[in-house]
Protein backbone atom coordinates (compact mmCIF):
# COMPACT_ATOMS: atom_id res chain seq x y z
CA UNK A 1 0.00 0.00 0.00
CA UNK A 2 1.12 3.45 -1.18
CA UNK A 3 1.98 5.44 2.42
CA UNK A 4 1.73 8.56 1.02
CA UNK A 5 -1.68 10.89 -0.44
CA UNK A 6 -0.81 13.55 -2.06
CA UNK A 7 -3.41 16.27 -3.79
CA UNK A 8 -2.62 19.38 -5.47
CA UNK A 9 -5.20 22.28 -4.68
CA UNK A 10 -5.85 25.43 -6.07
CA UNK A 11 -5.90 28.26 -3.73
CA UNK A 12 -8.36 31.20 -5.52
CA UNK A 13 -7.05 34.82 -4.60
CA UNK A 14 -9.90 36.55 -6.48
CA UNK A 15 -13.48 35.98 -8.83
CA UNK A 16 -11.03 36.50 -11.43
CA UNK A 17 -9.20 33.82 -11.54
CA UNK A 18 -6.07 34.58 -9.98
CA UNK A 19 -4.63 31.60 -8.13
CA UNK A 20 -2.05 29.79 -6.38
CA UNK A 21 -1.72 25.94 -6.56
CA UNK A 22 -0.55 24.01 -3.82
CA UNK A 23 -0.12 20.69 -3.01
CA UNK A 24 -1.30 18.58 0.32
CA UNK A 25 0.69 15.23 1.66
CA UNK A 26 -0.45 12.52 3.72
CA UNK A 27 2.07 10.13 5.16
CA UNK A 28 1.34 7.34 7.30
CA UNK A 29 4.52 7.72 8.92
CA UNK A 30 3.44 11.14 10.25
CA UNK A 31 -0.19 9.99 10.93
CA UNK A 32 -1.45 13.62 12.41
CA UNK A 33 -0.12 16.16 10.24
CA UNK A 34 -0.59 17.15 6.51
CA UNK A 35 1.75 18.83 4.54
CA UNK A 36 1.05 21.97 2.78
CA UNK A 37 2.90 22.83 0.32
CA UNK A 38 2.59 26.56 -1.72
CA UNK A 39 5.86 27.51 -3.44
CA UNK A 40 8.68 27.35 -1.94
CA UNK A 41 6.46 27.45 1.17
CA UNK A 42 6.02 24.15 3.30
CA UNK A 43 4.28 23.26 6.86
CA UNK A 44 2.95 21.47 8.72
CA UNK A 45 -0.88 21.40 9.93
CA UNK A 46 -3.10 19.05 11.91
CA UNK A 47 -5.23 16.95 10.04
CA UNK A 48 -8.03 16.90 12.68
CA UNK A 49 -7.63 20.50 12.17
CA UNK A 50 -8.63 20.50 8.96
CA UNK A 51 -11.29 17.92 9.39
CA UNK A 52 -12.61 20.31 11.90
CA UNK A 53 -12.40 23.18 10.25
CA UNK A 54 -14.20 22.29 6.96
CA UNK A 55 -17.39 21.44 8.75
CA UNK A 56 -17.28 24.15 11.44
CA UNK A 57 -14.59 26.50 10.44
CA UNK A 58 -12.09 27.77 13.03
CA UNK A 59 -11.41 31.44 13.01
CA UNK A 60 -13.83 34.77 12.09
CA UNK A 61 -11.53 35.46 8.94
CA UNK A 62 -12.18 39.05 8.69
CA UNK A 63 -10.92 39.27 12.31
CA UNK A 64 -8.84 36.34 12.75
CA UNK A 65 -5.81 36.70 15.50
CA UNK A 66 -4.74 33.06 15.66
CA UNK A 67 -1.53 32.11 14.86
CA UNK A 68 -1.74 29.61 12.00
CA UNK A 69 0.02 29.67 8.97
CA UNK A 70 -3.06 28.56 7.31
CA UNK A 71 -6.63 29.55 8.95
CA UNK A 72 -10.03 28.43 7.34
CA UNK A 73 -13.31 29.56 8.38
CA UNK A 74 -16.93 28.72 7.90
CA UNK A 75 -18.70 29.90 4.89
CA UNK A 76 -20.62 26.93 4.02
CA UNK A 77 -20.97 26.54 0.50
CA UNK A 78 -19.16 25.06 -2.37
CA UNK A 79 -16.15 27.03 -0.82
CA UNK A 80 -13.56 26.53 2.19
CA UNK A 81 -12.46 30.56 2.63
CA UNK A 82 -9.41 30.92 4.51
CA UNK A 83 -5.97 33.01 4.80
CA UNK A 84 -2.48 32.16 4.13
CA UNK A 85 -0.10 33.90 6.69
CA UNK A 86 2.95 33.55 4.29
CA UNK A 87 4.32 36.95 4.16
CA UNK A 88 5.08 39.55 6.65
CA UNK A 89 2.55 42.62 4.71
CA UNK A 90 -0.66 40.32 6.16
CA UNK A 91 -3.23 37.81 5.12
CA UNK A 92 -3.32 36.57 1.91
CA UNK A 93 -7.42 35.72 1.65
CA UNK A 94 -7.75 32.46 -0.46
CA UNK A 95 -10.83 29.83 -1.19
CA UNK A 96 -10.49 26.66 -1.62
CA UNK A 97 -13.09 23.27 -3.02
CA UNK A 98 -14.71 22.62 -0.05
CA UNK A 99 -14.73 18.95 -2.27
CA UNK A 100 -11.28 18.73 -3.04
CA UNK A 101 -10.43 18.92 0.32
CA UNK A 102 -13.51 16.62 1.79
CA UNK A 103 -12.37 14.06 -0.97
CA UNK A 104 -8.63 14.36 0.31
CA UNK A 105 -9.21 13.88 3.87
CA UNK A 106 -11.77 11.00 3.09
CA UNK A 107 -8.62 9.04 1.96
CA UNK A 108 -6.57 10.10 4.72
CA UNK A 109 -9.52 8.87 7.31
CA UNK A 110 -9.85 5.26 5.17
CA UNK A 111 -6.34 4.52 5.40
CA UNK A 112 -5.78 5.93 9.23
CA UNK A 113 -9.37 6.87 10.92
CA UNK A 114 -9.52 9.12 13.31
CA UNK A 115 -8.54 8.23 16.84
CA UNK A 116 -6.34 5.19 15.32
CA UNK A 117 -3.12 7.58 14.58
CA UNK A 118 -1.22 5.87 17.19
CA UNK A 119 -2.69 2.70 17.19
CA UNK A 120 -1.76 2.31 13.63
CA UNK A 121 1.95 3.70 13.81
CA UNK A 122 4.40 1.49 13.03
CA UNK A 123 6.86 2.51 16.12
CA UNK A 124 8.95 0.00 15.34
CA UNK A 125 10.03 1.21 12.07
CA UNK A 126 9.92 4.82 13.83
CA UNK A 127 12.39 3.55 15.85
CA UNK A 128 14.09 2.39 13.10
CA UNK A 129 14.31 5.40 11.47
CA UNK A 130 15.38 7.27 14.36
CA UNK A 131 18.44 4.97 14.62
CA UNK A 132 19.14 5.51 10.95
CA UNK A 133 18.63 9.37 10.66
CA UNK A 134 19.94 10.28 14.18
CA UNK A 135 16.73 12.57 14.70
CA UNK A 136 13.38 12.04 16.11
CA UNK A 137 10.61 9.68 14.67
CA UNK A 138 7.96 11.27 12.40
CA UNK A 139 4.81 12.37 13.70
CA UNK A 140 5.63 12.36 17.16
Amino acid sequence: MERNIVHEMTAYLDHAGRHITGEFKYDTLSPLFVTVRFGYNEFAVPRDYLADALMEGACPLDDCRCDRILCLGATGGIWLDGNLKLYTDGPLPISMERLAMWKFLKETFARIPRGREFEDYDWDSAHQRMLRDGGEPEGV
